[in-house]
C-alpha cells in the first residue's frame, strides 16, 4: 500500500510537501518539485527553514505550535503578495504529531 500512496501524492497536480517534527523535508511531490526545486539540488533532507527568509521562519515556528497544541489545519500567508499556504498536521494512530504537510490554497 505504500507504493501506492507514493504514486497517489506524484500524480497530485497541487505542490505538496511533508515536513517532520525536526523540520527537515522528507517528501516533495512532482508538482512540488517542479514548482520549487532548482536543478542543481534536491529540497528532501534540507531543512525547511533554509528555504524561506527570517520573517518566514518565525511565521512557519508559530504555525508548527499551532500544530503541536493540537490544530490540525493552521494556514498562513508569508507575505502580503503571496498565496495563503495550508500546514496539516500528519498524526500517528495514538494523536502524536509526526510531521506537517504544506500546500497552497490556489495550485496555479
Amino acid at each position: 500500500m505504500e507504493g501506492l500512496f507514493y504514486h497517489i501524492f506524484e500524480s497530485v497536480p497541487v505542490p505538496v510537501v511533508f515536513v517532520d517534527t525536526s523540520h527537515v523535508i522528507r517528501y516533495v511531490n512532482r508538482a512540488a518539485r517542479d514548482k520549487y526545486a532548482k536543478p542543481d539540488r534536491s529540497l528532501v533532507g534540507r531543512s525547511i527553514f533554509d528555504c524561506h527568509s527570517e520573517a518566514s521562519c518565525e511565521i512557519i515556528k508559530r504555525c508548527y505550535e499551532r500544530l503541536v497544541a493540537g490544530e490540525d489545519v493552521v494556514s498562513m500567508r508569508i507575505n502580503k503578495k503571496a498565496d495563503v499556504v495550508f500546514l496539516v498536521a500528519v498524526r500517528d494512530d495514538a494523536g502524536r504529531l509526526l510531521g506537517y504537510y504544506e500546500y497552497p490554497d490556489d495550485p496555479a
